[in-house]
C-alpha cells in the first residue's frame, strides 16, 4: 500500500472483543503513526470499508479505532510499557 496503513488485531471480533492490551497497544500505534503521517481521524476505518470482509469484527463499530485515539493517554502507556520493559532488561 502506497497511500495507506494496515494494522491487524489477532483474534475473530466477530466473535469476542479485543483485549484491554489488544486496545491500549492499537491506540498507542494509532496516536504515533497519526501523528507521523498527519493521518486525520476520519481516514482510520475497518478494512470492511475496502472489501467485503468483516475486519476488524461486527462486534465493533466503524468508528471504533478512531475513536481510541479520542481517549488519549495511548502514547504515554506505550512510553511508560518501554520505561518498563527497559529497566526488566536491565535487571537482567
Amino acid at each position: 500500500n502506497t497511500k495507506s496503513l494496515g494494522i491487524c488485531l489477532a483474534g475473530n471480533f466477530d466473535v469476542t472483543m479485543p483485549t484491554k492490551a489488544q486496545e491500549s497497544a492499537l491506540q498507542a500505534l494509532l496516536e504515533v503513526l497519526s501523528e507521523k503521517y498527519n493521518i486525520p481521524n476520519k481516514n482510520i476505518v475497518p478494512h470492511r470499508k475496502f472489501t467485503a470482509k468483516t475486519c476488524y469484527g461486527m462486534k465493533l463499530p466503524d468508528d471504533w479505532a478512531a475513536s481510541l485515539l479520542v481517549a488519549g493517554t495511548g502514547k504515554e502507556q506505550m512510553l511508560k510499557l518501554l520505561d518498563t520493559l527497559r529497566e526488566l532488561i536491565l535487571q537482567n
